[in-house]
């Protein structure tokens, strides 16, 4: 069983007591989901399908952040409010 969020001790000692694994995630920022995906992944006996899904994400992400950069320089506007 898959948890996600902070504080999930109780729901682990439930689940300890009917003897069903579980693995909180709780990733915080993008280095943390991209060791999350290779952990699932190991987890469901998928290694190197994983780290390969996990590098897609980070090369989508790492692409959808150099185009805003771009897009910013070359209109000297801003991301978040598209103002100059």
């Amino acid at each position: 069983m898959f948890l996600s969020g902070g504080f999930q001790e109780p729901e682990i000692e439930r689940l300890q007591r009917y003897n069903i694994k579980s693995f909180v995630i709780n990733p915080v920022g993008f280095n943390d989901i991209y060791k999350t995906i290779t952990i699932i992944g190991s987890i469901l006996g998928e290694p190197e399908r994983a780290v390969e899904i996990s590098n897609k994400f980070r090369q989508q992400y790492l692409g959808i952040a150099k185009n805003a950069f771009l897009w910013t320089k070359k209109t000297n506007r801003s991301v978040l409010n598209g103002s100059k």
